[in-house]
């Protein structure tokens, strides 16, 4: 981060979040919040 210029550190950031986002643990993450229940993360 420290190299890039703040539009290029958005760039990185945003890709980031989607390769996160795209998982199977983050999609449990998501169910389990709204039925109120913990997660059962399975590492993928």
């Amino acid at each position: 981060g420290y190299d890039n210029n703040f539009n290029d550190q958005l760039w990185v950031e945003r890709n980031m979040q989607r390769t996160a986002t795209r998982t199977q643990d983050s999609r449990e993450a998501m169910r389990a919040f709204f039925q109120k229940r913990p997660p059962n993360f399975t590492g993928n």
